[in-house]
């Protein structure tokens, strides 16, 4: 969600897939300003955020020592969720670009940089959580049950 005053940005594809293949990263995928996708909203985390958002500070130290534990409860339900999300985003993403012609050893460009703007990280950045969460969510079953508090 941009802040105000500042112009949302999404990415969206500029190309037939046939054209797809004589181009790098710029040629499959430009950052627009103008026009914008409209953002799709969870009301359940959106709920979840504004609850949170106004819950009053304990009364003691005993239930500071208690919320602190549950917030980091809650962190860590919440990366999970948000490892699991990017994986599915992924195989989506990659799937909708095989279907769509382009070259297999160019499927999945760009993918990374849609995480990227949606977790207001760097390019990088987002190619390394994208790492991180296929190989969590795919190869380290316990780990992500751990995580998720399910274990």
């Amino acid at each position: 969600m941009p802040r105000a005053g500042e112009a949302s940005r999404t990415l969206r594809v500029t190309q037939q897939p046939e054209e797809l293949d004589r181009g790098g990263i710029c040629d499959i995928f430009e950052l627009m300003s103008s026009n914008p996708a409209p953002q799709h909203r969870d009301e359940a985390v959106d709920g979840l955020l504004r609850s949170l958002r106004s819950l009053p500070s304990a009364s003691d130290d005993a239930g500071r020592i208690s919320r602190l534990r549950a917030l980091e409860e809650l962190k860590a339900a919440a990366a999970a969720l948000q490892a699991s999300e990017t994986a599915a985003f992924v195989a989506s993403q990659r799937a909708a670009q095989a279907a769509a012609g382009i070259k297999p050893e160019r499927v999945g460009r760009g993918i990374a940089a849609q995480v990227g703007l949606a977790l207001r990280v760097s390019p990088h950045r987002a190619q390394r959580y994208v790492g991180w969460s296929m190989i969590l969510t795919r190869e380290l079953p316990e780990t992500f049950a751990a995580l998720a508090g399910l274990g």
